[in-house]
């Protein structure tokens, strides 16, 4: 049985994302019991430079050999979450991505968190690390995302 996903409306998603700013920052992490997981030591530090550095057309069409090899690693990226389904958010730069509606799909990150309470996250800078999937997802014939981040950890970034 499919989902029900809501659009989302840029001018709604920039007032909620306003009215959210007023929350006390912390940092949030999956199961604080676990301690430390081993592959946030190895996490690279991935820039919405590279990730959007080239031209985008459709799918992985024109996507830097250096953007593709980033699959598979555990990856740390700073950015803005935007909730669009249970526990599935999209990363962008910044919240003037959103102001500009040209967006490319190689400025979103789609990032899936593994319980991390979200609500705490939206309006805050945050830096996400976790492991990271390069490749076209379609939904009914459209490309939705070019990047995917299983998150291990979200911190706010002060």
């Amino acid at each position: 049985m499919a989902k029900h996903v809501r659009p989302v409306k840029l001018p709604a998603l920039a007032a909620a994302l306003l009215a959210v700013s007023c929350l006390q920052p912390r940092a949030v992490g999956s199961d604080p019991r676990a301690g430390p997981p081993e592959q946030e030591a190895q996490a690279e530090r991935v820039s919405w430079r590279l990730l959007t550095g080239w031209k985008y057309l459709d799918g992985t069409q024109g996507m830097p050999d250096s953007v593709k090899q980033l699959s598979g690693r555990v990856v740390e990226i700073a950015g803005y979450l935007i909730p669009i389904q249970d526990s599935e958010l999209l990363l962008i730069e910044s919240p003037a991505t959103l102001a500009t509606c040209d967006s490319e799909i190689n400025q979103l990150v789609h990032v899936t968190l593994t319980q991390v309470p979200a609500d705490a996250l939206l309006g805050r800078k945050v830096k996400v690390t976790g492991s990271f999937k390069v490749g076209a997802t379609y939904l009914d014939g459209y490309c939705v995302d070019v990047y995917r981040l299983r998150a291990h950890e979200v911190q706010v970034i002060q």
